[in-house]
């Protein structure tokens, strides 16, 4: 005992630290004070191991063993771990330990500094929670999730076991911020990672990533295929309506999901598969789930490509304007001009004007885009006007966005009024798709724009789900027959029979109708037979840019 007397008496004014002095072998021999207040006088005794003051789930001599090798190694070692004190409630410690040597440097045995860090402890785990919780629901958040999902790959990918990412969003959350306002959008939040939380198995993991995207992982899973008995509860439980400050709300939602190992052990690349799994369900029409395939990785790639280049055209404007006349089946009079949207950038400009449209509603670049085409169009029909050609009606298209959008008629005012185009001269272009898709609200915006004295026409009549009760109540002024009914005539009797009924219909109505995209004599022949409206299609007149637009008039003019 006298080798280390000195070592243990500059070491007894510690009072918060305990001291564990060990000989050679790592066997205790003396200590101080706060060790036995620590740990309990009678745990404390000469010639035992320090492990068994560990508590029993970390009790481990081959681990004590490793420590002191560690030590005479690297001339220190730490420890951090459960302990058992002297009440033999658990606490957690923090120690070091190193080797004592003589001034002729032989090794006489060790000494261990441990102190209580359970306090610490507990505020970093504390800080830890709160930094990986959503203070919203209570779930874990975006942080915590990428966490687990790295941990469940690693244990799949050691025990050849199956994980299953499921990406949830919520469909038409921002209606319901809109139209109820954010406070009831979070008791939603609220509602809905309650019933995930219901839905989900014992030992699934759910987190809120933020915004209205959830992420599940499921666990207990043999193959692929056990995923989609979950993505259907989820879905189930979701469309069931929600009472939010006495107001009965619906939604729905869209899952992606993505599948270890088949999909890999990568935890980024699996999210982002889901992710394309996501989209494509929410592309689809909402309300279903999708796992991912090779396919969609592509799909995504190009995705991302299309969206900066979207951004980028509406950003710098890198669309034109192109008009199509129509004319009056009866004389072939001017009644009305089409303006068509072109792009032009480099990304975009070889793909289908409709796809471009639809990227743009996508992507919610639509409404301002819209903007521009309407006041475009109005400001050049103006001109023209100013410049004494006959008036003619200026056709605009509408999309399902602008139909949703309660500012769409205060948008058109604005435009009307800036440019002094007349409303009365202003037609407004939408398919019976847009319109359902629009549901209540865009006929309440029809309505609107009605009473401002705009004509409304419904576009590719006949491919739709009109009712001819729903349609005597649209405030619609004209119906065009689809393209793909005037291809088909005269010759196809069945086509022909459609065309006589739908003419026959739309003027029991008071509509008029207008067929485009006709091509051929024996169509304009056919149609004015019918007693059509109007025609509009390649057999008059293509689409024009301005310059030959501007001689086209000029020269129908002369014509009549």
């Amino acid at each position: 005992m006298s080798k280390i007397t000195a070592i243990d008496k500059i070491f007894s004014s510690m009072t918060d630290h305990a001291i564990l002095v060990m000989d050679q072998a790592g066997l205790l021999t003396s200590w101080n004070a706060a060790a036995e207040r620590l740990f309990g006088a009678d745990r404390c005794k000469v010639g035992q191991c320090v492990s068994t003051f560990d508590a029993a789930e970390e009790l481990d001599a081959g681990a004590h063993a490793l420590e002191i090798a560690a030590a005479l190694l690297h001339g220190r070692a730490q420890s951090s771990r459960m302990h058992l004190g002297a009440s033999m409630q658990s606490f957690w410690g923090d120690g070091v330990i190193n080797p004592i040597h003589d001034s002729a440097g032989i090794h006489l045995g060790f000494v261990k500094i441990i102190w209580d860090s359970s306090v610490r402890r507990q505020d970093e785990n504390v800080a830890l929670r709160a930094a990986n919780t959503d203070s919203l629901t209570g779930l874990a958040n975006r942080s915590g999730f990428d966490s687990h999902l790295q941990n469940w790959l690693e244990t799949g990918k050691r025990n050849r076991q199956s994980v299953v990412l499921h990406l949830l969003d919520l469909d038409n959350f921002k209606n319901i911020n809109d139209t109820l306002g954010h406070l009831a959008g979070d008791q939603l939040l609220q509602q809905v990672a309650a019933r995930l939380l219901n839905a989900s198995r014992k030992g699934d993991f759910v987190a809120r990533f933020g915004g209205d995207e959830f992420g599940l992982l499921q666990a207990d899973v043999n193959a692929p295929t056990d995923a989609y008995p979950l993505a259907d509860k989820l879905l189930n439980t979701l469309a069931q309506p929600f009472d939010i400050e006495g107001h009965e709300v619906h939604t729905s939602a869209s899952i992606g999901i993505a599948v270890a190992p088949q999909d890999g052990w990568d935890a980024q690349a699996l999210l982002r598969k889901a992710d394309s799994a996501l989209y494509r369900v929410k592309r689809s029409g909402r309300n279903a789930y999708s796992y991912y395939t090779e396919d969609l990785d592509r799909e995504a790639h190009r995705r991302s490509r299309d969206q900066n280049a979207l951004r980028q055209a509406v950003e710098m404007r890198q669309f034109h304007l192109v008009f199509q006349p129509k004319v009056a089946a009866a004389d072939g009079a001017l009644v009305g001009i089409e303006a068509l949207l072109r792009c032009d950038h480099p990304t975009l400009s070889g793909r289908p004007i409709l796809e471009v449209i639809a990227l743009a509603t996508e992507y919610g670049k639509m409404i301002d885009l819209s903007e521009w085409i309407v006041t475009q169009a109005c400001r050049q029909s103006k001109h023209w006007f100013d410049q004494g050609h006959p008036p003619f009606c200026l056709c605009v298209n509408l999309s399902s966005r602008e139909l949703s959008e309660t500012g769409t008629p205060e948008m058109i005012d604005r435009v009307l009024h800036d440019t002094g185009f007349p409303a009365q001269q202003l037609v407004l272009e939408l398919t019976e798709h847009e319109l359902f898709d629009s549901k209540t609200e865009g006929l309440a915006i029809l309505k609107i724009l009605s009473a401002r004295g705009i004509s409304i026409a419904l576009d590719d009549f006949g491919t739709g789900f009109s009712s001819l009760s729903y349609l005597a109540d649209l405030p619609v002024n004209f119906l065009k027959l689809d393209i793909s009914f005037i291809n088909r005539i005269p010759e196809d009797p069945r086509s022909a029979k459609v065309v006589h009924s739908i003419i026959e219909l739309a003027h029991a109505l008071n509509l008029k109708v207008v067929a485009e995209g006709v091509e051929r004599k024996e169509q304009v022949e056919f149609l004015r037979h019918e007693q059509c409206d109007d025609l509009q299609g390649f057999f008059f007149c293509r689409p024009l840019s301005v310059p030959r637009m501007t001689k086209w008039l000029q020269q129908h003019s002369r014509a009549n």
